[in-house]
């Protein structure tokens, strides 16, 4: 499985099930509260068997 590292979780989760792979999605959320964001990012990835581990988190992307 190639890295999905920096992607966008639509685009990540494509990607997992075009390998074959069943993906799991694990939110990471800052304890400082919650900061305005549009976009979730992959942050790690790990493969477990047949299933593919994604931890995302939520950034802002969008500027203006």
């Amino acid at each position: 499985m190639r890295s999905l590292l920096g992607l966008e979780l639509e685009k990540a989760l494509k990607a997992a099930e075009e390998s074959g792979l069943k993906p799991e999605i694990v939110r990471y959320r800052a304890k400082a509260g919650d900061a305005p964001a549009d976009t979730e990012i992959v942050i790690r990835q790990r493969q477990k068997e047949d299933r593919l581990e994604l931890v995302v988190s939520a950034f802002k992307t969008k500027l203006f």
